[in-house]
């Protein structure tokens, strides 16, 4: 229900305001100058609902199929449509809608060599897909004018990769201290305040009210001195608040009860950008869904071979995979 969402919502925002906290403050203990930060993605499950926080360049996708009954143009629009974000799975190289009738889950689970059991449903399915965030990237317009607000600017290197400042290619992230207001107060300020210790700089000069709200104004000198800002800002130039955010997107998803119980959940694949810089959501969709339900691979199995998939189409990133299969209570129900 919508409280429990509320309360799940809450407890991902304070989970990932913890997380960037602790690793901003790991980055400067014991004298540490550690200029590093990390992408999230956080899946919960809890009752029928799937809930997804997502902070930087990783992404994730969900797959469900209808069933014939609920499907009676063929397409599923009945059910979800694109307004709600859904792309319906084309067959490869054609126009019309991915029809199967191959395997689907069992609710008991895998074999003992680690093969799924699978179960066929008798008169087809509808497949379809959606992002279950939308990555943090400066190339946004929402994100370009959050960081414009901020005093930050975007700018488009050789590669045509946005970057934030001229500098980092995500516009939201755990750590990157060095972008965020409270990590780059004066070492007294930052005793007073926090008592975390912080960089030995004088780039904190105040605070001031924007949109209502209380803001830190903090000076860049100590990054264009790093060579980490390009074109290098005037002298005297300030930032306003954070320029990287620590604030995640936070989605919901109900399972399996999408008006009637033919709404068939199939899996959730979560990766970093390591393997979206090389497949989008479609072709990894239909990748997973060979691997799972033609080959008979489980989850795990499936995403080590995404992960091996991604290097040998050129990844030069890291590359981390993971594949939640939802699975039926019983043969009525999947």
């Amino acid at each position: 229900n919508t409280i429990e969402e509320e309360k799940v919502c809450t407890l991902l925002q304070n989970t990932v305001a913890r997380l960037d906290h602790e690793f901003c403050r790991i980055s400067m203990a014991d004298g540490r100058q550690w200029d590093c930060g990390a992408t999230a993605l956080i899946a919960i499950v809890i009752g029928d609902t799937l809930v997804v926080a997502g902070l930087g360049d990783s992404n994730g996708v969900i797959c469900c199929a209808i069933s014939p009954e609920d499907s009676e143009d063929g397409g599923g629009g009945d059910v979800v449509g694109e307004e709600d974000g859904w792309t319906i799975l084309k067959e490869e190289g054609r126009d019309e809608p991915t029809k199967t009738n191959n395997a689907y889950p069992s609710s008991r689970g895998d074999n003992d060599d680690g093969r799924q059991q699978n179960r066929v449903h008798p008169r087809g399915v509808t497949v379809l897909l959606k992002e279950v965030v939308s990555p943090h990237s400066p190339s946004r317009e929402d994100e370009r004018t959050r960081i414009e607000n901020a005093n930050g600017w975007v700018v488009t290197d050789p590669e045509q990769i946005s970057r934030v400042c001229g500098d980092l290619a995500v516009s939201r992230s755990l750590g990157d201290r060095e972008f965020k207001a409270a990590y780059n107060m004066s070492m007294a300020q930052q005793n007073t305040t926090h008592n975390n210790g912080g960089r030995n700089s004088d780039s904190f000069t105040g605070a001031i009210l924007q949109d209502d709200t209380i803001a830190l104004k903090w000076g860049s000198e100590h990054l264009s001195e790093e060579y980490r800002l390009f074109p290098a800002p005037e002298k005297g130039h300030h930032f306003i608040g954070d320029v990287i955010s620590a604030v995640p997107e936070i989605n919901s998803f109900q399972l399996g009860r999408r008006r009637t119980n033919r709404v068939m959940e199939e899996f959730l694949l979560l990766a970093c950008d390591g393997l979206w810089d090389v497949m989008n959501v479609v072709d990894a969709t239909r990748v997973t869904r060979n691997l799972l339900f033609r080959k008979g691979l489980t989850a795990e199995a499936s995403a080590d071979y995404l992960v091996e998939h991604a290097f040998s189409l050129g990844s030069r990133d890291n590359v981390t995979v993971i594949i939640v299969r939802f699975y039926g209570n019983d043969s009525t129900s999947r």
